[in-house]
């Protein structure tokens, strides 16, 4: 994320939340903004940090890395029939 944000001209900052006693799980979350007044708020500022990069990292794009792989396409006799049956 942070490449990706870079290469866009913006800021990338991780936020991390923890476990609640309430059953969340801790979640690490990248916040990626061009408004630097919301940066600057001390709830915010407080709560994030700098993404460190990783080097040899490169941009991802989909030549490396396809999605459509993974996806799984529903064949056209299971489209034409009626639900329930």
């Amino acid at each position: 994320m942070k490449a990706e944000a870079v290469h866009a001209g913006l800021p990338a900052l991780i936020v991390t939340s923890p476990d609640d006693e309430y059953g969340g799980y801790a979640a690490d979350w990248v916040l990626v903004t061009s408004n630097q007044k919301f940066l600057a708020l001390p709830d915010v500022s407080s709560k994030t940090a700098d993404i460190e990069p990783k080097p040899g990292l490169r941009l991802w794009t989909d030549d490396y890395r396809s999605l459509w792989p993974v996806l799984k396409w529903r064949g056209a006799k299971e489209d034409s029939e009626e639900p329930g049956k």
